[in-house]
């Protein structure tokens, strides 16, 4: 899920509130989200800055 998720956006990642809902949408709780996101060790959380964007996304990191 976050594969294919986070692929497509690129630099600019999706935003945290959007990854929770397609985790719901997939039966897949939220605990488990963060674990596989520590056990692919490639994604970054950013803070959003201001604007009316909720504060935190999620990318995948570059790859060198």
């Amino acid at each position: 899920l976050l594969q294919r998720l986070l692929t497509p956006a690129g630099n600019a990642g999706v935003l945290v509130k959007e990854i929770k809902a397609a985790a719901e949408a997939h039966g897949i709780s939220w605990p488990t989200v963060e674990r596989a996101k520590a056990k692919m060790g490639t994604i970054e959380a950013i803070k959003n800055q201001g604007g009316s964007a909720p504060p935190w996304s999620w990318r995948l990191m570059a790859s060198d």
